[in-house]
Protein backbone atom coordinates (compact mmCIF):
# COMPACT_ATOMS: atom_id res chain seq x y z
CA UNK A 1 0.00 0.00 0.00
CA UNK A 2 2.82 2.43 0.93
CA UNK A 3 4.37 2.27 -2.41
CA UNK A 4 1.20 3.41 -3.94
CA UNK A 5 1.21 6.87 -1.68
CA UNK A 6 2.78 10.24 -2.99
CA UNK A 7 6.45 10.65 -2.30
CA UNK A 8 5.68 13.02 0.71
CA UNK A 9 3.21 10.39 2.24
CA UNK A 10 5.41 6.67 1.39
CA UNK A 11 8.40 9.06 3.75
CA UNK A 12 6.40 10.07 6.40
CA UNK A 13 4.42 6.27 6.89
CA UNK A 14 7.92 5.18 6.28
CA UNK A 15 9.45 7.30 9.78
CA UNK A 16 6.26 5.74 11.70
CA UNK A 17 6.90 1.90 10.58
CA UNK A 18 10.53 2.40 12.23
CA UNK A 19 9.26 3.48 14.75
CA UNK A 20 6.77 0.75 15.56
CA UNK A 21 9.43 -2.00 14.46
CA UNK A 22 11.64 -0.49 16.86
CA UNK A 23 9.29 -0.75 19.86
CA UNK A 24 8.40 -4.47 18.15
CA UNK A 25 12.38 -5.45 18.79
CA UNK A 26 11.95 -3.63 22.43
CA UNK A 27 9.23 -5.95 22.80
CA UNK A 28 10.55 -9.23 22.05
CA UNK A 29 14.03 -8.62 23.33
CA UNK A 30 12.32 -8.23 26.60
CA UNK A 31 10.92 -11.73 26.10
CA UNK A 32 13.89 -13.13 25.49
CA UNK A 33 15.33 -11.41 28.99
CA UNK A 34 12.05 -13.24 30.52
CA UNK A 35 13.12 -16.77 28.75
CA UNK A 36 16.46 -16.34 29.79
CA UNK A 37 16.11 -14.81 33.83
CA UNK A 38 15.93 -17.66 37.18
CA UNK A 39 12.34 -18.19 36.19
CA UNK A 40 13.69 -20.10 32.76
CA UNK A 41 12.27 -23.57 32.35
CA UNK A 42 15.98 -25.08 32.44
CA UNK A 43 16.64 -23.48 35.33
CA UNK A 44 13.54 -25.00 36.84
CA UNK A 45 14.34 -28.20 35.68
CA UNK A 46 18.32 -28.10 37.52
CA UNK A 47 16.71 -26.97 40.64
CA UNK A 48 14.37 -30.17 40.53
CA UNK A 49 17.18 -31.96 39.54
CA UNK A 50 18.81 -31.29 42.45
CA UNK A 51 15.92 -31.61 45.03
CA UNK A 52 15.60 -35.17 43.45
CA UNK A 53 19.08 -36.27 43.88
CA UNK A 54 18.73 -34.40 47.86
CA UNK A 55 15.79 -36.62 48.59
CA UNK A 56 17.46 -40.00 46.87
CA UNK A 57 20.67 -39.22 49.14
CA UNK A 58 18.45 -39.18 51.79
CA UNK A 59 16.50 -42.49 51.26
CA UNK A 60 19.85 -44.12 50.96
CA UNK A 61 21.19 -42.43 54.11
CA UNK A 62 18.03 -43.90 56.01
CA UNK A 63 18.24 -47.10 54.38
CA UNK A 64 21.59 -47.65 55.79
CA UNK A 65 20.25 -45.81 59.43
CA UNK A 66 17.88 -49.18 59.71
CA UNK A 67 19.27 -51.90 57.64
CA UNK A 68 22.96 -52.05 58.56
CA UNK A 69 25.68 -51.18 61.18
CA UNK A 70 28.72 -52.05 59.19
CA UNK A 71 28.31 -48.88 57.16
CA UNK A 72 28.05 -46.41 60.03
CA UNK A 73 31.69 -44.90 59.04
CA UNK A 74 30.13 -43.26 55.69
CA UNK A 75 28.30 -41.14 58.44
CA UNK A 76 24.62 -41.52 57.18
CA UNK A 77 23.18 -39.33 59.71
CA UNK A 78 25.22 -36.44 58.80
CA UNK A 79 24.38 -37.11 55.08
CA UNK A 80 20.60 -36.87 55.67
CA UNK A 81 20.95 -33.51 57.74
CA UNK A 82 22.74 -32.27 55.04
CA UNK A 83 20.67 -33.39 52.13
CA UNK A 84 17.66 -32.32 54.12
CA UNK A 85 18.86 -28.79 54.66
CA UNK A 86 19.91 -28.70 50.97
CA UNK A 87 15.97 -29.64 49.91
CA UNK A 88 14.73 -26.49 52.37
CA UNK A 89 16.43 -23.85 50.35
CA UNK A 90 14.79 -25.19 46.95
CA UNK A 91 11.34 -25.93 48.42
CA UNK A 92 8.91 -23.44 47.26
CA UNK A 93 5.56 -25.00 47.20
CA UNK A 94 2.77 -25.19 50.40
CA UNK A 95 2.40 -28.73 49.91
CA UNK A 96 5.88 -29.58 49.29
CA UNK A 97 7.31 -27.58 53.18
CA UNK A 98 4.41 -29.36 54.46
CA UNK A 99 6.00 -32.55 53.47
CA UNK A 100 9.12 -31.25 54.15
CA UNK A 101 8.25 -30.30 57.80
CA UNK A 102 6.90 -33.36 58.66
CA UNK A 103 10.25 -34.98 57.31
CA UNK A 104 12.05 -32.70 59.81
CA UNK A 105 10.01 -33.53 62.25
CA UNK A 106 10.41 -37.03 62.39
CA UNK A 107 13.94 -36.75 61.78
CA UNK A 108 14.38 -34.83 64.98
CA UNK A 109 12.23 -37.12 67.08
CA UNK A 110 14.66 -40.03 65.61
CA UNK A 111 17.52 -37.97 66.69
CA UNK A 112 16.57 -37.85 70.13
CA UNK A 113 15.60 -41.41 70.31
CA UNK A 114 18.82 -42.20 68.83
CA UNK A 115 19.61 -43.37 65.23
CA UNK A 116 20.71 -46.98 66.22
CA UNK A 117 16.80 -47.80 67.37
CA UNK A 118 14.79 -46.65 64.20
CA UNK A 119 11.56 -48.61 64.45
CA UNK A 120 9.96 -50.89 61.58
CA UNK A 121 6.84 -47.53 61.60
CA UNK A 122 8.99 -44.69 61.42
CA UNK A 123 11.19 -46.02 58.70
CA UNK A 124 8.24 -46.43 56.35
CA UNK A 125 6.88 -43.45 57.15
CA UNK A 126 10.30 -41.63 56.28
CA UNK A 127 10.52 -43.24 53.30
CA UNK A 128 6.48 -42.54 52.25
CA UNK A 129 7.25 -39.15 52.94
CA UNK A 130 10.57 -39.05 51.19
CA UNK A 131 8.66 -40.42 47.92
CA UNK A 132 5.87 -38.45 48.60
CA UNK A 133 8.25 -35.38 48.12
CA UNK A 134 9.57 -36.53 45.10
CA UNK A 135 6.46 -36.62 43.95
CA UNK A 136 4.98 -33.57 45.15
CA UNK A 137 8.20 -32.04 43.24
CA UNK A 138 7.90 -33.59 40.15
CA UNK A 139 4.10 -32.43 39.57
CA UNK A 140 4.86 -28.96 41.04
CA UNK A 141 7.82 -28.97 37.99
CA UNK A 142 5.11 -30.04 35.28
CA UNK A 143 2.66 -27.93 36.55
CA UNK A 144 5.26 -24.90 36.57
CA UNK A 145 6.63 -25.91 33.01
CA UNK A 146 2.92 -25.76 31.84
CA UNK A 147 2.06 -22.95 33.32
CA UNK A 148 5.13 -20.73 32.04
CA UNK A 149 4.78 -22.22 28.20
CA UNK A 150 0.82 -21.20 28.35
CA UNK A 151 2.46 -17.70 29.93
CA UNK A 152 4.88 -17.34 27.29
CA UNK A 153 2.61 -18.08 24.34
CA UNK A 154 0.38 -15.58 25.86
CA UNK A 155 3.11 -13.43 26.07
CA UNK A 156 4.02 -13.84 22.55
CA UNK A 157 0.24 -13.62 21.43
CA UNK A 158 -0.21 -10.45 23.47
CA UNK A 159 3.14 -8.86 22.02
CA UNK A 160 1.92 -9.75 18.06
CA UNK A 161 -1.55 -8.17 18.52
CA UNK A 162 0.14 -5.04 20.52
CA UNK A 163 2.23 -4.85 17.52
CA UNK A 164 -0.55 -5.15 14.94
CA UNK A 165 -2.82 -2.19 17.22
CA UNK A 166 0.70 0.04 16.97
CA UNK A 167 1.09 -0.64 13.35
CA UNK A 168 -2.87 0.07 12.73
CA UNK A 169 -2.39 3.27 14.79
CA UNK A 170 0.59 4.88 13.20
CA UNK A 171 -0.71 3.97 9.64
CA UNK A 172 -3.68 6.40 11.00
CA UNK A 173 -1.65 8.63 12.13
CA UNK A 174 0.84 9.52 9.52
CA UNK A 175 -2.02 9.13 6.93
CA UNK A 176 -3.35 11.90 9.31
CA UNK A 177 -0.12 13.94 9.47
CA UNK A 178 1.09 12.98 5.92
CA UNK A 179 -2.87 14.14 5.01
CA UNK A 180 -2.60 17.49 6.66
CA UNK A 181 0.17 18.43 4.61
CA UNK A 182 0.09 16.37 0.65
CA UNK A 183 -3.79 17.72 0.85
CA UNK A 184 -3.09 21.32 0.29
CA UNK A 185 -0.12 20.96 -1.45
CA UNK A 186 -2.78 18.71 -3.86
CA UNK A 187 -5.23 21.73 -3.83
CA UNK A 188 -2.51 24.40 -4.49
CA UNK A 189 -1.35 21.95 -7.23
CA UNK A 190 -4.74 21.38 -8.76
CA UNK A 191 -5.56 25.77 -8.53
CA UNK A 192 -2.21 25.92 -10.50
CA UNK A 193 -3.31 23.44 -13.41
CA UNK A 194 -6.43 24.77 -13.90
CA UNK A 195 -4.56 27.24 -16.14
CA UNK A 196 -5.63 29.89 -14.22
CA UNK A 197 -5.47 34.05 -16.59
CA UNK A 198 -2.98 35.69 -14.90
CA UNK A 199 -5.17 39.15 -13.71
CA UNK A 200 -7.43 35.86 -12.05
CA UNK A 201 -6.75 35.53 -8.49
CA UNK A 202 -5.74 31.94 -7.63
CA UNK A 203 -7.92 29.88 -5.48
CA UNK A 204 -5.86 28.24 -3.12
CA UNK A 205 -6.97 26.08 0.04
CA UNK A 206 -7.33 27.42 3.59
CA UNK A 207 -3.80 27.03 5.25
CA UNK A 208 -3.72 24.37 8.11
CA UNK A 209 -0.34 25.06 9.18
CA UNK A 210 2.25 27.72 9.05
CA UNK A 211 4.64 26.44 6.23
CA UNK A 212 1.22 26.21 3.77
CA UNK A 213 0.30 29.56 4.66
CA UNK A 214 3.82 31.01 4.06
CA UNK A 215 3.81 28.79 0.98
CA UNK A 216 0.43 30.08 -0.21
CA UNK A 217 1.83 33.67 0.17
CA UNK A 218 4.96 33.74 -1.77
CA UNK A 219 2.88 31.96 -4.63
CA UNK A 220 0.46 34.51 -4.13
CA UNK A 221 3.51 37.36 -4.27
CA UNK A 222 4.76 35.59 -7.42
CA UNK A 223 1.25 35.17 -9.14
CA UNK A 224 0.76 39.07 -8.60
CA UNK A 225 4.34 39.84 -9.85
CA UNK A 226 3.74 37.42 -12.95
CA UNK A 227 0.23 39.63 -13.58
CA UNK A 228 2.18 43.01 -13.34
CA UNK A 229 4.89 41.14 -16.11
CA UNK A 230 2.34 40.70 -18.18
CA UNK A 231 0.97 43.19 -18.18
CA UNK A 232 3.92 45.18 -19.46
CA UNK A 233 4.61 42.83 -22.01
CA UNK A 234 0.98 42.97 -23.49
CA UNK A 235 0.93 47.11 -23.74
CA UNK A 236 4.82 46.98 -24.92
CA UNK A 237 3.86 44.11 -27.52
CA UNK A 238 0.09 46.86 -28.30
CA UNK A 239 3.11 49.55 -28.67
CA UNK A 240 5.08 47.93 -31.31
CA UNK A 241 1.92 46.25 -32.93
CA UNK A 242 0.54 50.05 -33.14
CA UNK A 243 4.51 51.08 -34.48
CA UNK A 244 4.03 48.26 -37.68
CA UNK A 245 0.59 49.33 -38.26
CA UNK A 246 2.04 52.84 -38.96
CA UNK A 247 4.94 51.85 -40.80
CA UNK A 248 2.57 49.51 -42.66
CA UNK A 249 0.48 52.61 -43.28
CA UNK A 250 3.17 55.19 -44.43
CA UNK A 251 4.41 52.31 -47.20
CA UNK A 252 3.50 53.07 -50.54
CA UNK A 253 3.85 50.05 -51.74
CA UNK A 254 1.12 46.73 -50.73
CA UNK A 255 2.53 45.06 -48.05
CA UNK A 256 1.97 42.16 -45.76
CA UNK A 257 3.75 39.79 -43.19
CA UNK A 258 3.06 36.32 -41.82
CA UNK A 259 4.27 35.24 -39.13
CA UNK A 260 6.05 31.56 -38.36
CA UNK A 261 2.85 29.98 -38.30
CA UNK A 262 1.76 31.39 -41.82
CA UNK A 263 -0.69 33.82 -40.01
CA UNK A 264 -1.56 37.43 -41.27
CA UNK A 265 -0.27 39.92 -38.63
CA UNK A 266 0.27 43.17 -40.95
CA UNK A 267 -1.17 44.74 -43.58
CA UNK A 268 -1.43 47.95 -45.24
CA UNK A 269 -4.88 49.39 -47.41
CA UNK A 270 -3.42 48.40 -50.62
CA UNK A 271 -3.15 44.91 -49.95
CA UNK A 272 -6.59 44.88 -48.99
CA UNK A 273 -6.95 46.07 -52.44
CA UNK A 274 -5.69 43.87 -54.21
CA UNK A 275 -7.40 40.66 -52.41
CA UNK A 276 -10.57 42.64 -53.20
CA UNK A 277 -11.36 43.10 -49.51
CA UNK A 278 -13.30 45.81 -47.64
CA UNK A 279 -12.41 45.03 -43.93
CA UNK A 280 -9.09 43.60 -43.00
CA UNK A 281 -10.90 42.01 -39.39
CA UNK A 282 -11.72 39.77 -42.16
CA UNK A 283 -8.03 38.35 -42.59
CA UNK A 284 -6.47 39.70 -39.45
CA UNK A 285 -4.44 36.68 -37.94
CA UNK A 286 -6.07 33.95 -40.12
CA UNK A 287 -3.93 31.63 -41.82
CA UNK A 288 -2.56 32.80 -45.07
CA UNK A 289 -3.93 29.77 -47.09
CA UNK A 290 -6.98 29.07 -45.62
CA UNK A 291 -8.60 32.48 -46.15
CA UNK A 292 -12.12 31.96 -47.12
CA UNK A 293 -11.46 33.99 -50.50
CA UNK A 294 -12.11 32.64 -53.96
CA UNK A 295 -11.31 35.84 -56.56
CA UNK A 296 -8.59 35.16 -58.74
CA UNK A 297 -5.75 38.00 -57.25
CA UNK A 298 -5.87 35.65 -53.76
CA UNK A 299 -5.92 32.65 -55.81
CA UNK A 300 -2.96 33.45 -57.98
CA UNK A 301 -0.91 35.30 -55.27
CA UNK A 302 -1.33 32.31 -52.90
CA UNK A 303 0.03 30.02 -55.19
CA UNK A 304 3.03 32.22 -55.60
CA UNK A 305 3.78 32.71 -52.29
CA UNK A 306 4.07 28.77 -52.14
CA UNK A 307 7.15 29.20 -53.78
CA UNK A 308 9.98 29.46 -51.58
CA UNK A 309 12.81 29.64 -54.18
CA UNK A 310 11.84 33.83 -55.04
CA UNK A 311 12.98 36.93 -53.59
CA UNK A 312 11.77 38.80 -56.67
CA UNK A 313 8.99 38.37 -59.21
CA UNK A 314 6.37 39.48 -61.28
CA UNK A 315 2.65 39.40 -60.63
CA UNK A 316 -0.15 40.24 -62.31
CA UNK A 317 -4.01 40.57 -61.51
CA UNK A 318 -7.44 42.42 -61.84
CA UNK A 319 -8.44 45.00 -59.91
CA UNK A 320 -11.40 47.43 -60.53
CA UNK A 321 -11.62 45.83 -64.44
CA UNK A 322 -8.28 46.99 -64.87
CA UNK A 323 -4.98 44.56 -65.47
CA UNK A 324 -2.04 45.61 -62.90
CA UNK A 325 1.64 44.60 -62.55
CA UNK A 326 3.32 43.90 -59.45
CA UNK A 327 7.03 43.46 -58.70
CA UNK A 328 6.08 40.95 -55.82
CA UNK A 329 9.31 40.88 -53.15
CA UNK A 330 9.52 38.56 -50.25
CA UNK A 331 11.93 38.72 -47.50
CA UNK A 332 12.10 36.75 -44.22
CA UNK A 333 12.24 37.62 -40.52
CA UNK A 334 14.83 36.57 -38.37
CA UNK A 335 15.18 37.04 -34.62
CA UNK A 336 18.34 37.37 -32.62
CA UNK A 337 19.04 33.91 -32.83
CA UNK A 338 18.42 33.70 -36.51
CA UNK A 339 15.64 31.93 -35.83
CA UNK A 340 12.61 32.53 -38.76
CA UNK A 341 9.66 34.21 -37.27
CA UNK A 342 7.98 35.19 -40.81
CA UNK A 343 7.69 36.78 -44.04
CA UNK A 344 7.00 39.91 -45.42
CA UNK A 345 5.70 40.48 -48.77
CA UNK A 346 5.81 44.13 -51.11
CA UNK A 347 3.73 44.41 -54.01
CA UNK A 348 5.16 47.50 -55.85
CA UNK A 349 3.17 48.90 -58.52
CA UNK A 350 4.96 49.09 -62.27
CA UNK A 351 1.91 49.40 -64.08
CA UNK A 352 2.16 52.95 -65.08
CA UNK A 353 5.96 52.43 -65.07
CA UNK A 354 6.37 50.86 -67.66
CA UNK A 355 6.30 51.66 -71.99
CA UNK A 356 2.39 50.79 -73.26
CA UNK A 357 4.24 47.82 -75.36
CA UNK A 358 6.33 46.41 -73.01
CA UNK A 359 3.45 46.32 -70.29
CA UNK A 360 1.08 44.16 -72.78
CA UNK A 361 4.25 41.97 -73.88
CA UNK A 362 5.12 41.55 -70.34
CA UNK A 363 1.28 41.45 -69.14
CA UNK A 364 0.95 38.83 -72.57
CA UNK A 365 3.50 36.16 -71.44
CA UNK A 366 2.23 36.48 -67.39
CA UNK A 367 -1.14 35.21 -68.48
CA UNK A 368 -0.05 32.66 -70.43
CA UNK A 369 2.85 31.37 -67.27
CA UNK A 370 -0.69 31.67 -65.18
CA UNK A 371 -3.07 29.41 -67.99
CA UNK A 372 0.17 27.39 -67.70
CA UNK A 373 0.16 26.40 -64.53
Amino acid sequence: MAFDLPPLRRQVLGQFIKIVFLFACLGFSLLVIIHESDSNPRTLIAQNHKVTNEVINMLEAWDFLKLTTSLKSLNPEVKFQSSLDQVKKYILKVEEEVTVKQIDELWKNQVKKGLSLVNQNDYMKMRLLLIRLITENQVDVAQTLNHQISLSKRIAFLAFIIFLIGLGITIYFSEKLSGSIAQPLKKITEALQSKPKLNQKLKFPVPTSLEIKVLILELNDLWKRLTELNAKNMQSLELQKREMEVIFSAMEDAAVFFDSQNRIQYYNTGFLEILEVKEGKFIFEQKWNDLSLMNDSYLQLRDLLRKDNFDEILYTCVINEEDKIYRARKKIALDAKNNKIGVILLLHDITKKLPTEVFRETLQKLKLQKNER
